[in-house]
C-alpha cells in the first residue's frame, strides 16, 4: 500500500536504541512477582468497588516496556506455529472451522498478575511481519481505549480484522476486564466468513491472586452454518483449588442443532476434540508448541513510523528495563502530557481528530479497515524464522 509506505519512510532515523523485550509465552513469570503482587494490593486499596478502571492513572513500577498495541499484535503474530495460516488448509467446512477453534484459542494467551503495558496514546500504530503475515495496529480511540488491528496473508489469501475495547472494573476481590467488539476472519479461497467473540480476563487479588481467562466464547460462519461455543473457566473456591485454563465446548450445524463435536482440556495445556459420531478424540490445540520459544521481532530496514508504539514509548521502556524509575517516570509523564496538550488544542482549533488506517461503522465501536481492496505491506518490524514449530 502506497500510502503507507509513504507514512513510514517520514520517521528514517536510526533506530539502533529501540527496546525490544521478548513477547508473553506461557512460562513467564516476573522476577520479583512477589514484591510486584504486594504493591497491586496497596494500589487496590485506593480503589472503590465497582470503579471503571480505563481512566486509572497506573504508577511505572507496574508497566511492561511495552504498550498494548504490541501485546495485542503478539497474540497473532508470535506463535510457535502457524495456525492462522492452517486454517486455510483445511479440506472441508468442518476441518476450517476445527483449525479457526484451535487459532483463536492461540490467542488466549498468559496475562502477567501484576503488570500492564503502557496505554497507547491516539494514533500510536504498530506494525510487524511473520512470513506472509503483515499486521497493522492503531489505537483508534482513546476514551474509550480501542485498538483496531488489520492483518493479511497474500499466499493463504486469509485477512483478519479485530476491534477491541477493554474495559477493567474493580470488584473488591479481582478485577474484570470485558473486550467488547468483535473479531472477523475472512477465508477468501473458501469464500468463509467467520465472527469470533472473546471471553472475560480476571485479575483475582484474594485469597489466591492470579490471572484467569473466563466466560463464553463463540466462533460462527454463516456461509457453513457451522458453529462453535467455548467455555472458559477458572479455578473453583476463589482460586483456592482446582485446575486453571480449563475450556469445554462443542461445535454443532445450526440448521439441525447436531453436535458435531466436544472439545475438552485447558489452553494452557492440551485441547481434545471428539467426534460425536466416532466417538473418537483428536489433539486439536497444544499449548506447549504453539505458545513458547516465542520470537521477538527485528528491525530488518530502515522506516519506522513515527508512530510506532517502539517508537513512542522508547524513553520510558529504556527507563524500565534499566530499572531507572525516575527517568520510566518522567518519560511516560512527559508523553502522556503531549497528548493531552495536543488534545486540547484541537479542541480550542475545533478540529476532529482522524485514524490514518480505520473509520468507525457503528456506535458499538466496531471499526474496519479504511483501505478497501488493499492488503497490508511488509513491515520494517520482522519476526525471524517465525513458525519453527509446525
Amino acid at each position: 500500500m502506497d500510502a503507507l509506505r509513504k507514512e513510514e519512510q517520514k520517521c528514517e532515523t536510526d533506530h539502533q536504541d529501540l527496546v525490544i523485550v521478548p513477547p508473553i509465552s506461557l512460562d513467564y513469570k516476573p522476577a520479583d512477582e512477589k514484591s510486584l503482587f504486594n504493591r497491586v494490593i496497596d494500589l487496590c486499596k485506593t480503589i472503590r468497588p465497582g470503579a471503571d478502571l480505563t481512566r486509572f492513572q497506573i504508577p511505572v513500577q507496574f508497566n511492561l516496556p511495552k504498550s498494548q498495541l504490541q501485546t495485542y499484535g503478539e497474540f497473532l503474530y508470535c506463535c510457535g506455529q502457524d495456525l492462522l495460516g492452517a486454517c486455510a488448509d483445511g479440506a472441508s467446512p468442518l476441518e476450517r472451522l476445527l483449525r479457526v477453534v484451535a487459532w483463536h484459542i492461540s490467542t488466549t494467551r498468559y496475562v502477567p498478575f501484576s503488570q500492564v503495558p503502557f496505554n497507547p496514546i491516539l494514533g500510536e500504530t504498530h506494525h510487524v511481519s511473520a512470513g506472509h503475515l503483515n499486521v497493522l495496529l492503531e489505537q483508534v480511540s482513546h476514551h474509550p481505549p480501542v485498538v483496531a488491528l488489520y492483518a493479511t496473508d497474500d499466499v493463504k489469501k486469509i485477512r483478519t480484522q479485530w476491534s477491541h475495547k477493554a474495559v477493567g472494573r474493580f470488584h473488591g476481590n479481582k478485577v474484570e476486564g470485558t473486550i467488547y467488539g468483535k473479531r472477523t476472519l475472512w477465508l477468501d479461497s473458501h469464500h468463509e466468513v467467520y465472527e469470533l467473540t472473546c471471553p472475560k480476563i480476571v485479575f483475582r487479588l484474594f485469597p489466591a491472586p492470579g490471572t484467569e481467562w473466563v466466560g463464553t466464547s463463540t466462533i460462527k460462519c454463516g456461509s457453513s452454518n457451522l458453529e462453535a461455543s467455548l467455555t472458559f473457566k477458572g479455578k473453583p473456591l476463589f482460586g483456592l483449588k482446582g485446575t486453571a485454563g480449563h475450556v469445554s465446548g462443542k461445535i454443532y450445524d445450526t440448521s439441525t442443532g447436531a453436535t458435531l463435536y466436544e472439545i475438552n482440556g485447558a489452553w494452557n495445556k492440551t485441547i481434545t476434540a471428539k467426534s460425536t459420531k466416532t466417538e473418537e478424540s483428536s489433539l486439536l490445540f497444544d499449548a506447549q508448541a504453539a505458545l513458547t520459544n516465542l520470537r521477538s521481532p527485528v528491525l530488518q530496514k530502515k522506516g519506522l513510523d513515527g508512530s510506532e508504539s517502539l517508537v513512542v514509548w522508547r524513553p520510558a521502556m529504556s527507563g524500565i528495563v534499566n530499572r531507572d524509575w525516575e527517568a520510566a517516570r518522567q518519560a511516560k509523564h512527559e508523553i502522556e502530557e503531549r497528548q493531552r496538550h495536543l488534545e486540547k488544542k484541537r479542541k480550542m482549533e475545533g478540529k476532529i481528530w482522524k485514524p490514518r488506517y480505520f473509520v468507525k461503522v457503528d456506535a458499538d465501536h466496531h471499526w474496519q479497515w479504511c483501505h478497501f481492496g488493499e492488503t497490508v505491506p511488509p513491515a520494517p518490524l520482522v519476526i525471524p524464522s517465525c513458525h519453527v514449530n509446525t
